[in-house]
């Protein structure tokens, strides 16, 4: 159990760590949520990007990734959707 509760507060290696809901205002996206759900909440990102990824069999899989620069002293947010699904949500360094 220690060992579980100890890989998941671990950051990405990229200095990212990993949440479960980001919060707009007053309002809170979480994961699961439609790209349309989250915008509407938390607005236009700041950035995005898209690819596809592509898995076995020929299936692939539609991302996104979007970025949300929170203001200065608070952490930069990337949001990665699957297919139009929240998936990750991640703190990075602080914001500008």
């Amino acid at each position: 159990m220690i060992f579980t509760l100890g890989m998941m507060l671990l950051p990405y290696g990229d200095g990212r760590a990993a949440d479960m809901e980001l919060r707009c205002g007053s309002r809170i996206a979480s994961v699961g949520m439609r790209t349309g759900e989250v915008r509407g909440l938390c607005g236009e990102p700041t950035s995005s990007r898209s690819w596809q990824e592509y898995g076995p069999y020929g299936s692939s899989v539609n991302m996104e990734e979007w970025t949300y620069n929170m203001g200065e002293g608070r952490f930069m947010q990337f949001l990665r959707f699957k297919n139009g699904i929240l998936d990750t949500i991640e703190s990075g360094d602080y914001g500008r």
